[in-house]
């Protein structure tokens, strides 16, 4: 298991290199994901190598992504937001109807999202990071 941990947290923080490492601290020890925290590791993985300096920074320039959520990020909002920043494949619901419900679903069945959960479940900044380096791993397999 320590392996495995090793290995997430390896393709996860090959992503995010060169960012603050308060930041990501911060962001580990969150017990629920805020909104700023998911935006922050999303601009990170934009195209454009340089991360914003702060989350505020990082929410203000992904502001149109968050409009529909509350004060944290579920594991359905969050499964919606890497569907639709890393072009992660989408089944037929997704397609349809984008959804936080159909995204869990997809996840789960890729094997990035592996706890149960339901859409709604509140997620802490470690577990996003272990989707976000499983969804990597995931992207770097399938080029």
């Amino acid at each position: 298991m320590k392996h495995f941990l090793a290995v997430v947290f390896f393709f996860a923080a090959a992503a995010l290199f060169g960012q603050s490492n308060e930041i990501i601290d911060e962001i580990l020890a969150e017990p629920q994901l805020s909104p700023a925290a998911a935006a922050y590791l999303l601009a990170s993985l934009s195209d454009g190598n340089q991360a914003p300096a702060t989350m505020e920074e990082a929410l203000a320039s992904l502001s149109g992504q968050f409009v529909d959520v509350g004060e944290s990020i579920s594991v359905g909002e969050f499964a919606l937001l890497l569907q639709e920043n890393l072009d992660l494949p989408r089944g037929l619901g997704s397609l349809v109807y984008p959804s936080p419900r159909y995204a869990l679903r997809d996840l789960r069945f890729l094997g990035i999202i592996q706890m149960k959960a339901h859409p709604a479940t509140p997620l802490s900044g470690e577990g996003a990071l272990r989707i976000l380096g499983r969804a990597l791993e995931k992207l770097e397999v399938r080029s």
